[in-house]
């Protein structure tokens, strides 16, 4: 599904809006009601933002609007009007250069589109890395920056944006070989396959690869190319990560942050190490123990199942002499439980247990209270080896998002879908944030500072107290703190185009916004509503309009 910013015939640049793209939310699903989203907002004019939200930054910004694409800046004022004669208009650095299309080509011009900065360029300009482009030429593509300067002149066969946008790959006759974010070169075109599609950053920069059979190990921080005796990397903890040399046979190893192996891999599991133990498994039917990060066993396997390890303790599940498993009980570095701490019946990492992300530590616990198998759930503190929430019926599952806010359910709560129950929060507590029944999964933005909700077809953003900034409105919320804005998406009327319909500060309050008039024509405001364009809608309203026929309710 792509993401455009504009729409007016703009196929080739479809990558530049879907990389607007700040948070881990992918594939948003399409809204029950496209009407609802266009619901104009009620809010106070455009006030200063707290000192907790950045102030947003100066923009230029390409929106469309009744099929006509304007630029609009931060302050509402109209840069490029709606009488430009581009076919397409796209953002370039996003707050003083555009990628604009005429007669067929793409050029590169200032934001009030009046100075053309690099004429006629490409028929062809594909979003990379923030602020690099590719562009083509004949069959061979090059790379361009939002300044207008060629970086690489074409003569790629195929280059993309790999990494989650962390680095560039490129490919000479059927080989790859990787550039850095900026377009520098880290390798020559020497390997078969790469992995391009890993979050580069939580692998400390590492990209596996293929050359000649063999696997090897591309280091883009440092550009070192090694062989390895590995093909896949998981994400590192604490300076190390799990590495898989064989998925049929389950082997595993460790490695360090220069993907030297510091455990070979010939284990059937290890778990990400956590306080300079990992848990790990020699076979299948094996029990459990701990090993520190070079392979020494610290802890025997002897237990039925091992959690990671707290500042003071780790949950591991009891294993009886004849095989069969006992309780959940906490022990210490030295294998033993510790004294006068209680048991349960199920014990799982947070982020393991629930939709959404965990701190570490925490720990959702529960116990079997009567014949029937009915579960209270609670939650665990293993850094401060305390039970925070209790186990309690009235959860049916809890999860750690924060160290001091709780996603749960509850036996009465609303069905999200047929295999889902509705979500809501509680702090340490038991206060009620957010009662469950209009969202399905809550989950931390990618940069921790807020709280973004999933409701049916809709996204909702929340700060870390559990307020909501912005309702469930949009099918697409993504925070951009390269412009300390919020992006708001609809779906077009082919259910494969994110529309930007609104931009937020950081703390919700609207900047701009398109809503739909009782004609179904579309205006663009300012604030709480300050009209910026038509300044008369009714010429936008569709053929045939009979104002009588409407319901007062129809914006």
């Amino acid at each position: 599904m792509s993401v455009h910013l504009t729409s007016r015939s703009v196929r080739s640049l479809v990558p530049v809006a879907v990389a607007l793209s700040m948070l881990a939310c992918k594939d948003s699903p399409p809204p029950d009601d496209n009407a609802a989203a266009n619901t104009p907002e009620k809010a106070p004019e455009p006030a200063a933002v707290s000192a907790h939200y950045p102030e947003p930054l100066s923009f230029a910004i390409p929106i469309e609007v009744n099929g006509k694409t304007i630029v609009v800046s931060e302050k509402g004022e109209i840069l490029v009007s709606a009488e430009n004669d581009y076919e397409a208009l796209s953002p370039a650095d996003w707050r003083n250069t555009l990628w604009a299309r005429k007669n067929g080509l793409w050029q590169l011009i200032d934001k009030n589109g009046k100075e053309v900065l690099h004429p006629e360029i490409s028929p062809f300009i594909d979003k990379l890395t923030p602020g690099y482009f590719s562009f083509r030429e004949g069959k061979l593509y090059g790379i361009i920056d939002a300044a207008g300067n060629i970086v690489h002149t074409a003569q790629y066969d195929a280059i993309y944006a790999s990494g989650e946008d962390a680095c560039i790959t490129y490919e000479i006759d059927g080989k790859r070989g990787i550039m850095d974010a900026h377009g520098k070169i880290v390798t020559e075109a020497l390997y078969d396959t790469s992995d391009v599609a890993s979050n580069l950053q939580k692998r400390n920069g590492l990209i596996p690869a293929e050359r000649d059979g063999e696997n090897w190990i591309i280091d883009t921080k440092s550009g070192e190319q090694k062989q390895v005796g590995y093909i896949d990397i998981g994400d590192f903890s604490e300076g190390f990560a799990v590495v898989i040399a064989d998925m049929s046979l389950n082997k595993r190893g460790l490695i360090n942050e220069k993907g030297d192996l510091t455990i070979p891999a010939e284990y059937n599991w290890i778990d990400k190490p956590s306080q300079g133990l990992a848990a790990f498994r020699e076979s299948d039917d094996s029990p459990c123990g701990y090993m520190d990060m070079y392979g020494k066993v610290i802890i025997r396997p002897m237990f039925a199942a091992c959690l990671p390890f707290g500042e003071t303790a780790a949950f591991v599940h009891e294993r009886k002499d004849d095989g069969s498993s006992g309780k959940y009980i906490l022990i210490g570095r030295d294998g033993k439980r510790i004294d006068q701490t209680p048991e349960y019946d199920d014990a799982a990492e947070t982020s393991t247990a629930w939709l959404g992300d965990s701190p570490s530590g925490f720990i959702s616990v529960a116990r079997i209270v009567d014949e029937n198998w009915t579960m209270a759930f609670g939650i665990f503190d293993t850094h401060q080896g305390i039970e925070i929430i209790a186990p309690d019926t009235k959860y049916s599952q809890l999860s750690a998002i924060t160290p001091k806010l709780f996603l749960y359910s509850s036996p009465d709560a609303p069905e999200f879908s047929d295999t889902l129950a509705s979500i809501g929060i509680v702090d340490a507590d038991g206060k009620e944030i957010l009662k469950p029944g209009d969202y399905g999964k809550i989950a931390l933005t990618w940069d921790k500072q807020y709280l973004l909700a999933t409701a049916h077809g809709a996204e909702a953003l929340f700060d870390m107290s559990g307020k909501e900034l912005i309702g469930p409105k949009w099918v697409k919320l993504e925070v951009d703190k390269r412009l300390n804005v919020i992006f708001a998406y609809s779906l077009a009327a082919d259910s494969e185009t994110f529309l930007l319909r609104a931009i937020y500060a950081l703390n919700g309050r609207p900047i701009l916004s398109v809503r739909k008039t009782q004609c179904g024509a579309e205006e663009l405001s300012y604030g709480a509503g300050k009209l910026v364009w038509p300044e008369d809608s009714k010429a936008f309203c569709p053929d045939g309009f009979k104002p009588e026929a409407q319901h007062a309710d129809a914006e």
